[in-house]
């Protein structure tokens, strides 16, 4: 398991280690290989295929219909085209379409047609197969070439900039890397280690054991997803993907979607929140801003004494929604009261606890994407005090207010 998501997390990030085995690529792009060495394995590949569903299909004809049967002989068709290219496809499906009318459309075992339908279903099965044959095949290729360009336009971005992004894959190899042998692989040990202990030695357990070997598993198996979700939040960010679902939001429900997600984090703590109930609705993306109270609750919960309050303000100044999370531990240093916003940057006092630094980071861009601003600041008698306000809608840019009550979307890159 940690080695598909150290996998997923190198292909994710465009990270390529040399000393790394690659045993899974090569397990399944084996046969593709062969075929290349060796184009007429493409075609003995693909009739296998036809027998072998022909063969199970002889087994079982009597518990499916014919209709069911011609789909699984059209899911050869494209996997021979997704794989091997127009040719084999097309093989496959002549191929298939013959099998098929022979052994599974009246009267069997024959090519001759007793009624006009079942010959207008062999042609429609024929034309259906090669046209999907040349879709998939088009799209295979397409693709093969959509990918080149990219990375035709990774290698010259590349030779633009080779000095900031040999340090940007650095920083990001070891960000991720000691995510993967900590953040990710701690949480699945403790997970797996509870359900053997309660698949194994259920019955000789009490009650109360078991109850926290499930706490436990769910406790790190919310943390787990946090964290991935965090990875994939700065994918969509990268990549120009994310989307602002604009809409009038009550700020209580805000800050209590933010608390239930933290869940059993925050059981045992005291959360002291300050919301006028007054407070009007206001416009957002109801998602991007609870995640940000997400990330800076769990930060101020993570870095404070579990004795010590968490304080969540949130109110309206000058048409500006201005929300600040509040706690008491030891403070960030003043160099790092800027910094803590860079990706994967973590402060003096976080480095030997969870996290890979990109919390504070995805606040920073959700917030800039409602073209508002975020920023921590050190608190008089000790402890950190993380701010952020988003202006009205009506500031955002040139976009109006939507009073028809239809959500705005905007494509943030």
């Amino acid at each position: 398991m940690a080695h598909r998501i150290d996998g997923w997390l190198r292909r994710l990030c465009g990270l390529h280690d040399a000393a790394a085995p690659a045993a899974p690529e090569i397990a399944l792009g084996a046969v593709h290989g062969n075929v290349r060495r060796r184009p007429w394995l493409s075609y003995l590949v693909s009739l296998t295929l036809v027998v072998a569903i022909t063969l199970t299909g002889l087994q079982i004809e009597h518990q499916l219909t014919s209709t069911n049967l011609a789909m699984v002989y059209l899911l050869a068709v494209v996997v021979s085209a997704l794989r091997w290219g127009l040719l084999p496809a097309v093989v496959t499906a002549v191929t298939s379409t013959l099998i098929f009318t022979y052994f599974f459309i009246p009267p069997y075992r024959s090519f001759a047609f007793r009624d006009d339908w079942y010959l207008i279903t062999f042609v429609t099965f024929l034309v259906v197969g090669l046209i999907i044959s040349r879709l998939a095949s088009e799209a295979t290729q397409n693709a093969r070439r959509a990918a080149a360009l990219a990375i035709e336009r990774a290698k010259l971005q590349e030779k633009a900039q080779q000095a900031y992004w040999t340090e940007e894959r650095n920083r990001l190899h070891k960000a991720l890397m000691n995510s993967v042998s900590h953040n990710l692989r701690t949480p699945l040990a403790s997970i797996s280690g509870a359900l053997n202990s309660l698949i194994e030695d259920g019955p000789a357990l009490s009650e109360s054991i078991r109850n926290e070997l499930l706490e436990s598993a769910l406790e790190q198996s919310v943390a787990l997803n946090r964290l991935v979700g965090n990875l994939l939040d700065v994918t969509r960010l990268e990549a120009g993907a994310l989307r602002l679902r604009i809409e009038p939001c009550e700020v209580q429900d805000l800050v209590g979607s933010a608390l239930a997600q933290l869940g059993s984090a925050i059981s045992s703590r005291r959360i002291s929140v300050d919301i006028p109930p007054d407070l009007p609705l206001f416009y957002m993306d109801f998602v991007l801003v609870s995640q940000v109270l997400v990330n800076l609750v769990d930060n101020a919960l993570r870095y404070s004494p579990a004795d010590r309050p968490v304080e969540i303000r949130a109110r309206i100044e000058d048409g500006r929604l201005r929300v600040d999370v509040a706690d008491r531990g030891i403070g960030i240093e003043s160099g790092d009261l800027i910094r803590i916003f860079e990706k994967f940057h973590r402060a003096g006092n976080a480095a030997n606890s969870n996290g890979i630094g990109l919390g504070l980071y995805i606040c920073k861009r959700f917030v800039e994407a409602h073209g508002g601003r975020i920023w921590a600041e050190r608190r008089a008698q000790a402890g950190t005090l993380v701010t952020f306000e988003i202006p009205r809608l009506g500031e955002f840019g040139s976009l109006p207010v939507p009073y028809s009550g239809a959500p705005e979307e905007l494509t943030v890159s």
